[in-house]
Parts: structure tokens; sequence; C-alpha cells
């Protein structure tokens, strides 16, 4: 994303919604960097990009270059380690990717560049995956961040998001909750449905869309960091165990009631 003074010539309540979230990610950096250090969370948090992940993986089994944008502290590149040759995470604000950095400092292949996906100063990379974990629900003008992306990829590419989802009332109950009593916690987010995003990545002109719902119990241990964690660790643990197993069996009917939602497609061969 950017602010008006990146692109003075963008929509300016895009640009308003853009800057206001920088901010608070600047803000919250180190407190958002703690959900991938602590085990209750970051247990659940790599079952649902590997979730998300699981049918490319057994086709691809390794790739070339995997781009992730709003990659916060670059944890999928941690999660993901033996999968890729390169690993680059593009976030707009300064301080997640200084955390990034940070977290990833063992870590030769992965590089992190502080970016607005839909500015010009972007990597000359042609990635095979782009990832874009919990990205989609913070960002203005999907048609300029596609545009982006399809440059950044290659010619039939993968392209994965994992997004909150709106389908059960409860859980939208919940949110709104949050959204009024925790400092932390975006104002700007937007929630979708399986028409939803299927509809954003056609309009993009991905190919082989596949919608899939996922997490049903344990999805709040990947947001919350709760302490002391020799309790919530093994209750995130059981939790994790049933949603493998629901994510598996769910009736179709009920899978409505999932906290997130997995878009995955393909950039078009012939581009």
């Amino acid at each position: 994303m950017m602010s008006t003074s990146d692109n003075p010539h963008s929509d300016s309540k895009a640009d308003e919604f853009e800057h206001d979230d920088r901010v608070l990610f600047d803000s919250i950096a180190d407190e958002y960097a703690k959900k991938d250090y602590a085990k209750s969370s970051s247990m659940v948090r790599r079952y649902q990009l590997f979730f998300a992940l699981r049918p490319i993986i057994e086709r691809v089994f390794k790739f070339e270059t995997i781009v992730e944008i709003a990659c916060g502290v670059g944890a999928s590149a941690h999660y993901l380690d033996g999968l890729y040759e390169k690993y680059i995470g593009i976030d707009y604000s300064e301080k997640q990717i200084a955390a990034a950095r940070k977290f990833n400092e063992n870590n030769p292949r992965a590089t992190f560049i502080a970016a607005n996906i839909k500015s010009s100063v972007l990597p000359d990379v042609k990635a095979d995956l782009i990832l874009a974990v919990g990205a989609l629900h913070h960002m203005t003008e999907h048609e300029k961040v596609f545009a982006a992306l399809g440059r950044l990829a290659k010619p039939g590419g993968y392209f994965v998001a994992i997004e909150p989802h709106r389908g059960n009332a409860l859980i939208q109950l919940l949110r709104g909750a949050r959204i009024k009593l925790d400092e932390g916690y975006s104002k700007r987010q937007q929630y979708y449905l399986a028409a939803d995003l299927r509809g954003i990545l056609k309009k993009a002109g991905l190919e082989e869309i596949e919608i899939e719902n996922e997490g049903y119990f344990s999805a709040p241990f990947a947001q919350v960091v709760i302490q002391p964690q020799f309790i919530s660790t093994p209750i995130s643990a059981i939790l994790l165990t049933l949603d493998r197993f629901l994510d598996k069996n769910m009736p179709s009917f009920l899978k409505k009631l999932s906290w997130n939602i997995m878009a995955r497609g393909k950039f078009p061969e012939g581009r």
C-alpha cells in the first residue's frame, strides 16, 4: 500500500485508508511479531499456511522464488524453509520489515523490502508463487494490486491468499467487538465470502481458481498470544487437532461457519 505522498495522483480515500493502516502496523510491529514467536500461536499459523499451500506443494515440491505481499514479520519464510530457493517479503510498514529481518536473520535466502505493492519500486523477479496471508482485506484498489502481482509472477505462477471469512454471524460479532475494544486491531478491514474472493481473482484474470474453508476452533489462537504459554499451548494443540479433522471432514453445508477462507489461482501461461 502507499500513502498520498507516494502517489499524489491516486484516489485520496484509498490513500487515507492505507496511510492509517501503515501507521497502525508500524506502531504494533513488535507486538505483532509475538504471534510467530509464541508456540500457542505459531503452531496454528504454520498449519494454516500449509493447509492453504497443500495441493500446490504436492505438485511443485519446491519453489524457485516466493514473493509474499504484506509479509509482516516474514514468518512464512521460516515456516516454508527448505521449500524454496529464494523468498522475498514485501510490506509497506518499515517497522514490520525491520522485525522481519530480525526474525529471519539466520536465513540467507530471505530478503525483505519496504514498499507499497502498487508502487513502481518493486524487485525485478519472476515468482512461481505469490503469497498473500491476511493481506487482501487490508488493501484498496485490488485491480492495481493484481496488476503489480502479474508483473512479479511467472506465466503459470501460483497465487495463494488466506483471508478472514464472513460467513459466520457469531464470528463477525466477535470481530466487531474486537474492533471497538482493541486499539491494535485495524478499523479498515473487510471480510469475504467465497463468491467475493472468486470474483476478485477472476476479475484479475487468474485461472484454475479454488476456494476452500478452514478453521473452526483454533483460529483465534493464531491471532492472539494468550499467556501463560504452558496453559494456552496444550489447549491450542487440542483445538488444532480438532480442526485438522474438521477441515477434512466438515459437511459442505457447515463449512460456511469457518473462521478463514483460502483462495488459490494461477496466472495465465500465455501472458
